[in-house]
């Protein structure tokens, strides 16, 4: 091989790692935000699970001081 093609070669293959570098780059900046994603939805869906238990012992209070209050 002479020494212009052994330099296109080189060329050829930095750019494909170049690529495959971008590509790796992308496909985890996508997986990152899909998981930060999911965590603030599971965040968010705790906070409405907790509020919702404390609303319901709000309730259950509330409905045994009125039991008791007519007894």
């Amino acid at each position: 091989m002479d020494q212009d093609t052994q330099l296109l070669l080189i060329l050829v293959v930095l750019l494909v790692l170049f690529l495959l570098a971008i590509i790796v780059f992308v496909l985890f900046s996508v997986f990152m935000k899909r998981k930060n994603s999911l965590l603030r939805e599971q965040i968010e869906a705790e906070k409405r699970y907790e509020r919702a238990i404390a609303e319901t012992q709000i309730e259950i209070r509330e409905e045994t001081l009125r039991n008791i209050s007519w007894e």
